[in-house]
């Protein structure tokens, strides 16, 4: 008689099993140095985490993905939620959206639509 077969996770998702990876439009804080600030201080960008390939991406475009920064993981030094004005100190609100990645001697700000994706883009980022 045949052993039943252990059953897949239900969740097959980069985001919660860090293989694989996972892609979502944020916005990226333009830097103190952008000549294009003044008109909007964040852009749009389509960022990938790749589990497998180890790379952490953005583009201005999901589609061409040639024309894009790539960030290795051994460059990644964390990813923190950035504290709102109205927090306690070390405390987070469901408000906050935004996180910081640090890599190599760069930060760049980022904001997720809810509070849920900032923290999972966290979790990723310090997991790779």
């Amino acid at each position: 008689m045949d052993e039943p077969r252990p059953k897949a996770p239900l969740v097959l998702d980069a985001r919660y099993t860090h293989t694989g990876r996972y892609s979502a439009w944020l916005q990226k804080t333009k830097s103190d140095g952008s000549k294009a600030k003044w008109l909007n201080s964040k852009c749009s960008r389509f960022f990938t985490i790749d589990f497998d390939t180890h790379l952490f991406r953005y583009s201005s475009s999901d589609i061409n993905k040639d024309l894009s920064v790539k960030i290795r993981f051994h460059e990644i030094n964390r990813a923190e939620l950035v504290r709102s004005k109205d927090s306690s100190e070390g405390e987070s609100t469901s408000a906050e959206t935004s996180f910081k990645l640090y890599y190599g001697s760069k930060v760049v700000e980022l904001t997720a639509e809810t509070h849920a994706d900032a923290l999972t883009w966290v979790d990723m980022l310090n997991s790779a």
